[in-house]
């Protein structure tokens, strides 16, 4: 039978030794080529009839290999099961135990020795105490208001304009290259148009709305739009081939030949319907109330999901982990062949910030036991991933195929959608017992945290 022995290399990282022993593994062997020849037929013997002896011979080094490999796989894992231990990774060999050549004939006892890791087995401490802030959007009949204006707006009609060009504004501006303040001789010139909406320039947007048909202006579309890709600049605003190579032109002379502006739609049921669906809202109060709700719900679940930030972050903070990051790294080196060790030491950082999170996540789950997410769960998740990422319904056939299809090619995307499912479950299972306090914001103030928080 196989000896199996676990010692400690150092903190937090073992060796497990498995010693097949010579008298077990031939019995074994000898066993496997009286199986496999009883499914096996070569000319000359009839099926099951072939001598052991020309078994061994023809494919005696294949069964000894997969074998001698399955009983060692097996005495390992059965340790690792039997102690319970939480490896990281993988099991890798030890690097200094010489790996025995394996062959069929070999009359000695086989030792291989493995090297594993576990994460350090520290009890999590949890905000039992702290205090997190709890933002709330204090203006949200305002906010209901802008909306309901913009509605109208967007679902209003173009009319010509010809002076004081607002946010709804589109020019249409005849472009001439600039040499100086002058027109540049054999320079580019384009007919553009031109919304006010994608100004960037806040000088030249109080320059418009004073403005009137025949007004010229200067322009410098690569820095006066929002919008930065030079090849959508080049050509929709200067008319030039998407492969010009020559020096862009950076100053211009626009002329405004006409403009258009959208008058808004009036607060009508036709409008009330097209925004809530039929007979929903019939008036502008209900209207407001209803865009409030909305507001209500978006804003506490950004709230919600800052408040989950805070809460990874103060777990993250007290709980710090020494991991042996010189084992991790071999761990890495060996499992991508080939890989720059420089990468790795880059990446190691954020790797063991990883480990260490999922270390909080995983005993906290299993404490609280929270339950695991079903194949059902990712699946539905997966599905209103890609749903939300094209605009479409998260139940159509369409893309709940493609949902089962990435369940089935990609399990990196399953790996990561569990874990997402579980920290969110177990997000819901504390939420209510964290320590809170209301912070009131203004919307404008509320999208500055969401970008301190998250970036962007």
């Amino acid at each position: 039978m196989s000896k199996v022995e676990k010692t400690t290399l150092e903190d937090n990282v073992y060796r497990i030794s498995v010693t097949l022993e010579k008298e077990d593994v031939q019995k074994e062997f000898t066993k496997k080529l009286k199986e496999y020849r009883k499914t096996a037929q070569w000319k000359g013997f009839r099926k099951g009839t072939a001598p052991l002896t020309f078994v061994k011979k023809m494919v005696g080094n294949q069964i000894f290999h997969e074998m001698v490999e399955k009983m060692t796989s097996t005495a390992l894992f059965d340790k690792i099961e039997e102690d319970e231990i939480n490896y990281i990774g993988s099991p890798i060999a030890a690097d200094d135990v010489v790996p025995p050549e394996i062959k069929m004939d070999m009359d000695e006892d086989i030792l291989f020795a493995f090297d594993l890791a576990v994460m350090p087995d520290v009890e999590i401490k949890e905000p039992t105490k702290k205090t997190f802030d709890f933002y709330k959007v204090n203006n949200l009949t305002d906010v209901a208001k802008k909306e309901l204006e913009q509605a109208q707006i967007s679902m209003g009609k173009e009319e010509p304009t010809e002076a004081k060009f607002d946010e709804s504004a589109v020019l249409t501006i005849q472009l001439s290259e600039l040499e100086g303040k002058e027109a540049k001789e054999g320079g580019v010139t384009h007919e553009a148009t031109l919304r006010i909406a994608e100004i960037e320039n806040e000088k030249l947007v109080k320059k418009l709305a004073k403005a009137k048909v025949g007004d010229a202006f200067d322009f410098a579309p690569f820095e006066d739009l929002t919008v930065k890709d030079e090849k959508y600049i080049t050509t929709t605003y200067l008319g030039l081939a998407d492969d010009f190579e020559g020096e862009l032109p950076q100053k211009f002379k626009a002329e405004i030949i006409s403009a258009t502006k959208k008058v808004p739609a009036e607060l009508n049921q036709e409008l009330f319907d097209g925004l809530f669906g039929p007979g929903a809202v019939d008036s502008e109060d209900k209207a407001v109330e209803k865009l409030v709700e909305y507001f209500e719900a978006k804003y506490n679940n950004e709230a919600n999901q800052m408040l989950l930030m805070a809460w990874k972050q103060y777990l993250q903070e007290n709980n710090k982990m020494e991991l042996p990051s010189t084992y991790l790294k071999k761990v890495i080196m060996v499992g991508n062949q080939g890989i720059d060790e420089a990468a790795v030491d880059k990446d190691l950082p954020v790797i063991e910030k990883d480990l260490v999170w999922s270390t909080i996540r995983d005993r906290l789950i299993k404490k609280y036991d929270v339950a695991p997410a079903t194949e059902h769960d990712i699946e539905h998740a997966i599905a209103h991933s890609i749903g939300s990422q094209y605009g479409i319904d998260p139940h159509h056939e369409i893309i709940m195929n493609i949902a089962r299809d990435t369940m089935k090619k990609d399990q990196n995307k399953v790996e990561a959608t569990f874990k997402g499912i579980m920290e969110g479950r177990l997000f819901d299972t504390l939420k209510d017992t964290l320590k809170t306090k209301d912070v009131e914001l203004s919307d404008v103030q509320f999208a500055d945290k969401i970008k301190e928080v998250f970036g962007g």
